[in-house]
């Protein structure tokens, strides 16, 4: 359990390193612009969309170059790393509003940014629970471990035979040799 929890912990610290680089590249490219903000939240959303939007084009052009391997990938990782270290120290730019106050914010800015940090902490959380739906519960999981215990013939309540009959024809046909395949599944 330990292992599962360490590494659902490195994933969320790489998400949360990827946002910052993000951020800051984002912040190095409209420091460079000039463009005036209304707040400081329109200035965060546009550094946040600007950056992420400069990530996904390069691991595209690595795609399109047909280079996309580990050795590349974090070559570019290290690149924008240091492009974003640099939009953030960078500092203030130009413009008045360029960096992030919750001062700054009015009463309804500070009550929509609340429940928007509700919902996500509250998505986040959903997305690192088990699945727990009828599809996930019934056909991926109890379906492969019956047929692997050699129970062709089961029907389990809630269970729509057809599709039932399909997934048991592509479980047989990849694990009829001593119940191997089925038992990846489970």
């Amino acid at each position: 359990m330990l292992g599962a929890l360490t590494q659902q912990a490195l994933n969320v610290l790489f998400l949360g390193c990827t946002s910052l680089v993000a951020i800051g590249l984002g912040r190095l490219v409209l420091c460079r612009t000039g463009i005036r903000f209304v707040s400081s939240g329109e200035w965060a959303v546009f550094c946040a969309g600007l950056g992420f939007g400069i990530l996904s084009y390069a691991v595209f052009l690595l795609c399109a170059l047909q280079v996309l391997y580990p050795e590349a990938v974090y070559i570019l990782f290290g690149l924008c790393t240091a492009l974003g270290l640099a939009g953030w120290l960078k500092g203030r730019c130009g413009s008045d509003k360029t960096t992030f106050s919750a001062t700054e914010l009015t009463l309804w800015d500070k009550a929509f940014l609340i429940v928007l940090a509700t919902c996500l902490f509250f998505a986040f959380l959903l997305v690192l629970t088990p699945a727990i739906g009828k599809d996930a519960l019934i056909y991926h999981l109890a379906v492969p471990k019956l047929f692997g215990c050699g129970s062709f013939a089961t029907t389990l309540k809630g269970c729509d035979n057809g599709q039932l009959v399909i997934l048991r024809s592509q479980v047989q046909a990849g694990c009829c040799r001593n119940n191997i395949g089925a038992k990846r599944y489970v």
